[in-house]
């Protein structure tokens, strides 16, 4: 409980490996804080998205003219549904989705497809969200040893 609500789980740890049960390193690493809960990962992504956006646009959309390139940078409109395509608004678009199927995994992949200046406006967040995702990875790996 304590890996999915984000609370603290040193000490469950402790008992484990006081048990002999070797702890993963990706398990331990955010034991002492916990790993961020899936809400808040959702919840964070919209901001990191739009500044991720606003750093690619500067440099995807700088040839692009016309009213609607002057509306997608000024009022840094973002899809909310799943795109096709390799933009920077594509590639957030899926991770999005991604993100709110719980599917951590295709979500990184995903972040991992966007280029500089993007890929950077997110790095905070991507950190985020491998710590979950490698935590529980990690958890599972461990679960057969708890038999």
């Amino acid at each position: 409980p304590s890996l999915q609500n984000g609370t603290p789980y040193a000490a469950q740890l402790q008992r484990l490996a006081d048990a002999g049960i070797v702890i993963p390193a990706a398990l331990s690493a955010a034991a002492a804080e916990g790993v961020p809960t899936q809400s808040a990962l959702t919840e964070s992504f919209p901001a990191f998205a739009r500044d991720a956006l606003a750093a690619a646009r500067a440099t995807e959309e700088a040839a692009e003219q016309g009213w609607s390139a002057i509306v997608r940078r000024q009022l840094g409109v973002r899809s909310l549904t799943p795109q096709d395509g390799m933009t920077t608004d594509a590639i957030l678009s899926r991770a999005e989705a991604n993100l709110r199927q719980g599917d951590l995994g295709a979500t990184l992949a995903e972040l991992d497809s966007l280029t500089p200046p993007a890929a950077a406006a997110l790095t905070e967040l991507r950190a985020l969200i491998a710590a979950r995702h490698d935590a529980f990875a990690a958890a599972t790996a461990v679960g057969p040893d708890l038999n």
